[in-house]
C-alpha cells in the first residue's frame, strides 16, 4: 500500500468516528430520553478522544511528514 493510500485510509477513519459522533451528537438532541444523556455523553467522549488521537499520533505525524517530502505528490 502507498503512503497516499495509507494516508487517505487513516484520514478516512478518523472520518468516520467524526460522523459516527455527530449521529449521536443529532440523537441526544432529537430523540433520545433525557435520562440517557449521561451515557451517551459518555460515548461521545470516547470517540472523541479515539478520534483525536489518531489524529495527533506520532506515526500519523510521520506519515505526513514523509508524504510532504515526497517528489511524486508535486
Amino acid at each position: 500500500m502507498s503512503k497516499y493510500s495509507e494516508y487517505k485510509k487513516h484520514l478516512s477513519k478518523i472520518a468516520d468516528i467524526g460522523h459516527a459522533t455527530a449521529l449521536l451528537s443529532w440523537d441526544n438532541e432529537v430523540y433520545m430520553p433525557k435520562e440517557g444523556a449521561a451515557f451517551r455523553s459518555q460515548q461521545i467522549a470516547t470517540l472523541s478522544g479515539i478520534s483525536h488521537e489518531l489524529f495527533t499520533s506520532s506515526s500519523f505525524g510521520e506519515s505526513l511528514k514523509s508524504l510532504r517530502e515526497d517528489k511524486a505528490l508535486f
